[in-house]
C-alpha cells in the first residue's frame, strides 16, 4: 500500500512539478511582457516628459534672452539719456558762471569806486579774520 500509496502522490507530484513549471513558464513570459510593456510605457512616458521639460526650458531661455536683450537697449538708451542731462548740466553751468561774470564785470564798471573798497566775500568754509559784532 506503501507503493500505491506514493504513486499517487508522485504522479501528483510530478503533475504539480510539471504544471508547476509549465506555469511558471507562463508566468515568466507574461511578466517579461507586461513588465516590458509597462517599462516601454514608462519609458516612453518618461521620454515624452523629458522632451516636454527641454523643450520649456529652451522656450524659457529664448525668453529671457529676449528680456536680457530690452534691458540692455534700456540701459543703453538710459546712459545715453543721463549722458544728454549731464552735458546740459554742463553747458548751463557754464552759462550761468558767464553771465555772473557779465553782471561782475557790468557792475564793476558802473561802479568802480565801490568796488574797489569792497573785500570779497569770504567763501562759506574760510574763517573769517575778525570776529563778528
Amino acid at each position: 500500500m506503501s507503493d500505491a500509496a506514493d504513486r499517487p502522490n508522485a504522479q501528483i507530484g510530478q503533475l504539480d512539478s510539471d504544471e508547476d513549471e509549465r506555469l511558471a513558464l507562463a508566468a515568466a513570459d507574461r511578466p517579461n511582457a507586461q513588465i516590458g510593456q509597462a517599462d516601454t510605457d514608462e519609458d516612453e512616458r518618461l521620454a515624452l516628459a523629458a522632451a516636454e521639460a527641454i523643450r520649456r526650458l529652451i522656450a524659457e531661455r529664448n525668453a529671457l534672452r529676449v528680456h536680457a536683450a530690452a534691458q540692455a537697449r534700456e540701459l543703453l538708451r538710459l546712459q545715453r539719456h543721463i549722458t544728454l542731462i549731464r552735458d546740459s548740466y554742463r553747458r548751463l553751468t557754464y552759462e550761468f558762471v558767464t553771465q555772473l561774470q557779465q553782471i561782475d564785470n557790468t557792475v564793476s564798471d558802473l561802479f568802480p569806486q565801490s568796488m574797489a573798497t569792497r573785500r570779497p566775500a569770504p567763501a562759506p568754509n574760510e574763517k573769517r579774520d575778525r570776529p563778528e559784532d
